[in-house]
């Protein structure tokens, strides 16, 4: 039986929804603008170094308890309030999308509420996540491996633990850690150095750039007070 969960609701099982299948087998647009200069033939294009969000359109019906849980679900969607859900295709199972579902919904139902048929529309972020990649990989040991799966850079989640300043250096990027006590996150895709509390860190740590995981091996090194490292990779695909 397929399934589709939406910021952790298996929405067959709670709303007695079947769910049909989505329309998410294309790739998203790659943003890019085209420029015209006079007395050139041709256009210039400018890639602006991201890609754009892709509609995702999911397709459902009702045949139990229609009326009643239309409603539930409708207030269900409304609950979410633009905020950014997870959502989980048991079509497929290795992959998951973020995304923000939108506010609209229209059903279509009979006049005695025996069926209905909607689709749940989302502005997902122009990436899938792999399952695999929200693994954490816990290196105790200097120049341990990580391997990247994917064909697309992966932008980690860095847990740094020791007790006084050093370095990590992922694949060729040096992170100089300033002070330490316990533990520092890195999340290299917010760009943002911080602890559990919410409570800024950056002044913490020295870097050029955030460092990415390209496709295949990389090695991960520490040193001075540095006594492991944690990585959630995020390995992604389009």
């Amino acid at each position: 039986m397929r399934t589709l969960t939406i910021d952790g609701t298996n929405i067959v099982d709670k709303y007695h929804a079947t769910y049909a299948g989505s329309d998410d087998d294309g790739a998203p647009e790659r943003d890019s603008e085209e420029i015209d200069i006079p007395g050139r033939n041709g256009t210039i294009a400018v890639d602006k170094g991201r890609w754009k969000n892709k509609q995702v359109n999911y397709y459902c019906f009702m045949d139990k308890s229609v009326k009643e849980d239309l409603q539930s679900f409708r207030c269900f969607l409304l609950s979410l309030k633009g905020k950014i859900v997870r959502l989980e295709d048991s079509d497929k199972s290795n992959e998951y999308r973020m995304g923000r579902v939108s506010d609209s919904f229209d059903p279509a139902r009979d006049i005695g509420y025996s069926t209905a048929s909607f689709k749940i529309t989302v502005s997902c972020h122009p990436y899938r996540r792999l399952v695999s990649g929200d693994e954490i990989f816990n290196i105790s040991t200097s120049g341990s491996e990580i391997d990247n799966p994917s064909c697309f850079d992966a932008y980690p989640l860095i847990t740094v633990y020791g007790t006084g300043p050093g370095t990590v250096t992922v694949g060729s990027v040096t992170l100089n850690i300033i002070s330490l006590t316990d533990y520092l996150k890195i999340d290299c895709e917010e760009m943002n150095v911080y602890r559990e509390t919410a409570e800024n860190k950056n002044n913490c740590v020295s870097l050029g750039e955030y460092p990415s995981i390209p496709e295949g091996k990389s090695k991960v090194t520490f040193t001075g007070g540095i006594t492991s490292v944690d990585i959630m990779p995020r390995w992604w695909m389009l």
